[in-house]
C-alpha cells in the first residue's frame, strides 16, 4: 500500500482516518461557539482597557490601516463567497471550490481579516490586554482553517490542488517565478 501511495501522490491522493466522510457537525458547532467567544472576549477586553488613539502616533497609523484592511478583506472575501458562506468549517453537501477575489491569492481571507482587523483595534488603541486576546482570536482562527481545509480536501474536487496554487494560510505568500 506505501508503495502504491507513492506513485500517486501528485494525483490528490489524501491518507484518510475512519470517520472521513461524515460530517462532524457537532465539532462544528464547537468551533463556532469558541469563535464567537473569543470575539465576544476581545470586545471585552476593547472596551475593558480602551483609550482614544492619538493623533500622530504611529501606533494609531498602523492599528487603523489594519482594521480597514482587514475589513476590506473580508467585505471582498465574503462577497467572492456568495451563497457558498457559512461561519461552519464543516463543508455543506455540493460545495464547490471558490478561487476568485481574495481566495485567488489566500487561504481563507475571511479569517486572515478578522485576525488583521482584531489585531489592529488592540494597537490602535495601544492596549496590551486587547493584544493578548486578539493573537488569541488569530491562533485559533488559524486552527480552525487549519481543520476546515482538511475537510475541503475531502469533500471539494480540486482543493488539493488549490492549496499547492495558493500556498499562504491566513498570510499571503507570492508564487515563486516559473
Amino acid at each position: 500500500a506505501a508503495e502504491a501511495l507513492e506513485g500517486v501522490a501528485d494525483q490528490e491522493v489524501e491518507v484518510l482516518g475512519a470517520d472521513w466522510i461524515r460530517p462532524r457537525w457537532r465539532l462544528a458547532r464547537v468551533l463556532v461557539s469558541i469563535q464567537i467567544l473569543l470575539f465576544l472576549v476581545h470586545a471585552g477586553a476593547l472596551l475593558l482597557d480602551f483609550r482614544f488613539p492619538t493623533p500622530g502616533r504611529w501606533q494609531t497609523w498602523v492599528g487603523l490601516a489594519a482594521v480597514t484592511l482587514g475589513a476590506v478583506l473580508v467585505g471582498w472575501a465574503v462577497g467572492s463567497l456568495g451563497p457558498a458562506l457559512s461561519p461552519h468549517p464543516e463543508p455543506r453537501p455540493g460545495t464547490m471550490l471558490v478561487q476568485r477575489g481574495p481566495y485567488a491569492h489566500l487561504r481563507p481571507p475571511i479569517y486572515a481579516g478578522l485576525a488583521l482587523a482584531a489585531l489592529g483595534t488592540a494597537i490602535s488603541i495601544r492596549s496590551w490586554i486587547a493584544l493578548t486576546t486578539g493573537v488569541v482570536l488569530a491562533a485559533f482562527l488559524a486552527v480552525k482553517a487549519r481543520y476546515e481545509e482538511s475537510r475541503l480536501r475531502v469533500s471539494v474536487p480540486g482543493y488539493a490542488a488549490y492549496q499547492r496554487r495558493v500556498p499562504g494560510r491566513m498570510i499571503y505568500v507570492p508564487k515563486a517565478p516559473d
